[in-house]
C-alpha cells in the first residue's frame, strides 16, 4: 500500500492517537496546537518510509498505533523536532519578551513611585 492509502484507511486511528497523546499533556500550548499538529502528523506519515509503514501495518493495528505514538511523542517532546521549531520555540521566545517587558515596566513604575496593581 502507498503511504496515502495507509493514512486514508487509518485516519480515525491516527486522530485517536493524536487526541489521546495531547489529552495527557499539561502544556496548554500543545493543546492549542493539536489540530495543526494533527495535520503535520498526516504529512509526516505521508513522507515516512513506505517499507517501515507497511511493515508496521502488516504486524497489526497495535504496531501501527505504537509507531504513530512514537512519532507524536518525538515531535512534541524533542527540542530538535519540526514541531518544536515551528510552534514552541517562537512562542517561548515571545513569552520571554513579554516577561522582560513586564519586568521593565515594574522597575520603571517603582522608580516613579507607582504602586503595582497586582500587589494591592
Amino acid at each position: 500500500m502507498t503511504n496515502k492509502d495507509i493514512v486514508d484507511s487509518h485516519i480515525d486511528l491516527i486522530a485517536k492517537c493524536c487526541d489521546y497523546q495531547f489529552s495527557k499533556t499539561k502544556n496548554q500550548l500543545d493543546r492549542q496546537n493539536k489540530e495543526d499538529f494533527k495535520n503535520d502528523l498526516y504529512l509526516i506519515l505521508l513522507d515516512y518510509d513506505n517499507v517501515k509503514l507497511n511493515d508496521a501495518l502488516s504486524k497489526g493495528e497495535g504496531t501501527l498505533n505504537a509507531l504513530i505514538t512514537r512519532i507524536i511523542q518525538t515531535q512534541v517532546y524533542s527540542k530538535t523536532s519540526n514541531y518544536y521549531r515551528k510552534y514552541k520555540r517562537n512562542i517561548m521566545k515571545a513569552d520571554d519578551i513579554t516577561n522582560l517587558i513586564k519586568e521593565e515596566e515594574e522597575e520603571d513604575n517603582d522608580r516613579r513611585g507607582i504602586p503595582d496593581p497586582d500587589n494591592e
